[in-house]
């Protein structure tokens, strides 16, 4: 199958510091954080880059690739002293693994994973699950998406994928298709591989089945964390529509965590964090479960890939404008209270309507629609 084929080459910039970030700023997942690292000229290092190489979900695996040999050809090395092997070398007193190590025994691994997942035997079977929206309306900019299951076995990826393809009826910026593959005869063992709508590689996920030592390696750019500054302000809209660390869709930002910390708070939270503490803090809003519409605090895992949220603001959505105005100091709290009641009451007795199940005509002879159809008196 060609599908793993790397894409379009990495256009390779010029040798320079300013090439180099502009180089990293390609890889960062939002165009908006982006554009206001350029603007800034905010400077990554090179562990860094290697973390926002490794975590585009617009690139797919062969790029990542020349970008990670191009880092170590044209960015300086770096002891890499984070995560668990980084701190055992410290405690130990021996030497740290360096980055362009690394990296070279990181592409070499997902080459080996990649070459045994598409190796087709009599004992695997294939398995799909696609990222698409958990809201009703798919289409819709900004929705919160989580990987849903289909249904079916597949004796090969290339089947999977096209029994995939041939089921979706609709055009999606968004989509990617998990493949997994499962071997009877190793119950442990699970390779799982992201595909981009173009069938291209993106992604090597991790699994169960894998030894210690190639675990770390497979891990180790989870255990990055660093601050990378952001051009949103209180009361913005954002959603990040491409992180499967925001399901929950648009939300109304409020900080980052490095905001408000001295240099010495940031210091210590960097020494023992990872990945999953890059988080951004604001207000979503619940749309899926009991109490639809209900504001409350919370933060996402990776704020990196946040972006504006340039959708509209529909049905319950129109809470978040409000609460986001509140913030800006544009609202009182009491207008935002009212608004919250309003829009609630508004959206839940048009839910109520759709319930009855009444025709439209039914529902004007009720006096629950003011336009009536014409014919009726």
């Amino acid at each position: 199958m060609g599908g793993h084929t790397p894409a379009d080459k990495v256009r390779r910039p010029c040798k320079g510091a300013d090439c180099d970030m502009s180089f990293t700023y390609a890889f960062i997942n939002s165009e908006d954080v982006a554009r206001h690292c350029r603007e800034i000229g905010h400077r990554f290092t090179p562990i860094q880059s290697a973390y926002l190489i490794d975590h585009s979900y617009r690139h797919t695996l062969g790029e990542k690739h020349r970008a990670f040999q191009w880092v170590t050809e044209h960015m300086r090395d770096e002891e890499m002293l984070f995560g668990s092997e980084g701190r055992a070398a410290v405690r130990e007193g021996r030497k740290p693994e360096t980055l362009h190590c690394f990296l070279e025994k990181y592409m070499h691994l997902q080459n080996q994973c990649l070459d045994e997942f598409f190796n087709v035997s009599e004992s695997c079977v294939y398995k799909c699950s696609v990222y698409e929206s958990v809201h009703d309306s798919a289409e819709e900019y900004g929705n919160g998406r989580k990987w849903i299951e289909q249904e079916g076995y597949y004796k090969t990826a290339e089947e999977a994928l096209y029994a995939v393809s041939a089921d979706r009826d609709r055009e999606d910026r968004n989509e990617r298709v998990r493949v997994c593959k499962h071997d009877i005869n190793q119950a442990q063992r699970c390779i799982s591989v992201i595909f981009n709508p173009d069938k291209a590689v993106t992604e090597i996920e991790y699994d169960s089945g894998m030894s210690a030592e190639e675990l770390d390696i497979m891990l180790r750019l989870e255990e990055v964390c660093f601050v990378c500054p952001v051009p949103f302000q209180k009361g913005d809209i954002v959603c990040a529509p491409l992180s499967p660390h925001a399901a929950d869709g648009p939300f109304v930002f409020l900080r980052t965590w490095y905001e408000g910390k001295t240099a010495e708070e940031t210091r210590k939270y960097l020494k023992s964090a990872d990945s999953s503490d890059m988080t951004a803090y604001g207000y979503f809003q619940d749309d899926q479960y009991g109490c639809k519409g209900q504001i409350y605090w919370e933060c996402m895992h990776d704020y990196v890939s946040l972006e504006y949220y340039r959708g509209s603001f529909k049905g319950r959505k129109r809470i978040l404008k409000a609460v986001g105005n509140f913030l800006k100091g544009k609202l009182d709290l009491d207008h935002v209270l009212n608004a919250y009641h309003i829009i609630l009451n508004e959206e839940n007795a048009d839910n109520f309507r759709n319930f009855l199940n009444i025709t439209q005509e039914g529902l004007c002879l009720a006096g629950l629609r003011d336009d009536i159809p014409r014919g009726i008196p």
